[in-house]
């Protein structure tokens, strides 16, 4: 994984308006088929990761597990362990950063 360009094009599909943070509007997005890729971070809780994995595989919704801390540092809001990007461009680019199928 190439941490500083997954962090760079994380950041611009921020700013972009490209992406969602926290579980409520991650779910929402994923239940209304808007979200490509979700991001869970390493240090989400146990209950967590099983919500989201499933939301995911439901909703057929890829789900990528992040280092810890990923999310936070790359975003700078603390407790953040839950995003979606809503743009494919975005969500195949950032899975081909982190070298996933």
């Amino acid at each position: 994984m190439s941490n500083q360009k997954s962090k760079g094009l994380l950041g611009f599909a921020i700013k972009a308006g490209k992406a969602v943070l926290g579980m409520g509007i991650t779910e929402a997005h994923v239940r209304r088929g808007k979200a490509y890729l979700v991001l869970l971070d390493g240090r989400a809780s146990h209950n967590t990761s099983s919500y989201v994995e499933n939301l995911c595989a439901t909703y057929e919704v890829r789900c990528i597990t992040v280092p810890s801390g990923f999310l936070e540092e790359t975003t700078a809001r603390s407790n953040l362990t839950v995003m979606a990007l809503t743009d494919k461009g975005f969500a195949r680019a950032l899975r081909k950063a982190f070298k996933e199928p």
